[in-house]
């Protein structure tokens, strides 16, 4: 985290991902006469859907406290479920604000404000009423250094506005995670 660490300047990230279809997609639409039933099986671990996501990220290291960065994140869907569910792509921009001197014991905190564009989804040809539309997140996290090769991230993400109609489900997350750097 710190400037003698990796010194001051601009660092600039591509990336990529693809994501196949893990084949446990949704069950039926949750649109049909069926949504209502006990049978109904809306969630499921994928969505059956092929997905390509591309992003660029820009940091910048300098004598100000914090590292200051922004990425921005394009998802693409390349294929509709066998249930005929297409998501609607998914634009992502985050502004990132990591303090570079720790509070205590090495403690260094973020803060991260997701601002994520969403296209309606289809199911065969018709676009649900709640979906899509305008979502603003904000993320509190600390990054603590335990040694020169292990820290440990706690964040907690939390909902801000939405411009989404009908029922949504916000989300809260708390996550933990262990890094370690292998040479």
């Amino acid at each position: 985290m710190r400037n003698q660490y990796l010194g001051p300047g601009w660092r600039l990230f591509f990336g990529s991902d693809f994501v196949v279809p893990t084949g446990d997609s949704f069950d039926n639409d949750p649109f049909s006469d069926l949504a209502d039933s006990k049978e109904h099986k809306h969630f499921a671990p994928g969505n059956g859907t092929k997905l390509a996501d591309i992003s660029f990220e820009a940091w910048h290291r300098s004598e100000f406290p914090f590292i200051m960065g922004a990425t921005v994140r394009q998802g693409i869907y390349s294929s509709t479920s066998d249930v005929g569910y297409n998501p609607g792509l998914s634009t992502k921009i985050t502004i990132h604000a990591i303090r570079q001197r720790g509070i205590f014991n090495n403690a260094f905190p973020y803060l991260k404000l997701t601002t994520r564009f969403e296209r309606k989804d289809e199911w065969n040809n018709i676009h649900p009423p709640n979906s899509g539309g305008t979502f603003i997140d904000g993320m509190l996290g600390f990054n603590l250094e335990i040694n020169e090769k292990v820290s440990g991230i706690i964040n907690f993400d939390f909902p801000i506005w939405k411009s989404a109609t009908g029922e949504q489900l916000d989300s809260f997350r708390f996550v933990f995670s262990l890094r370690r750097i292998i040479n």
